[in-house]
């Protein structure tokens, strides 16, 4: 947060809702990003979001 101030917080649908609330209470812009059957990222979806948001840091997290 501190080195992109601006940047946006992406996130599978699948996250743990703790990844969502900590963005909301530090006010960053977040984007969920959809899944497959599977529970993997959507990765069309993932592209799409990106682009539509290029001006700006993106901050990715990822679960394993």
């Amino acid at each position: 947060r501190e080195v992109f101030p601006d940047g946006i917080l992406y996130a599978s649908r699948e996250s743990h809702y703790s990844v969502f609330k900590a963005a909301r209470m530090y006010r960053m812009g977040c984007i969920k990003v959809n899944t497959l059957t599977s529970g993997e990222i959507d990765c069309a979806d993932f592209r799409t979001k990106l682009l539509q948001n290029k001006d700006k840091p993106a901050i990715i997290n990822v679960n394993i």
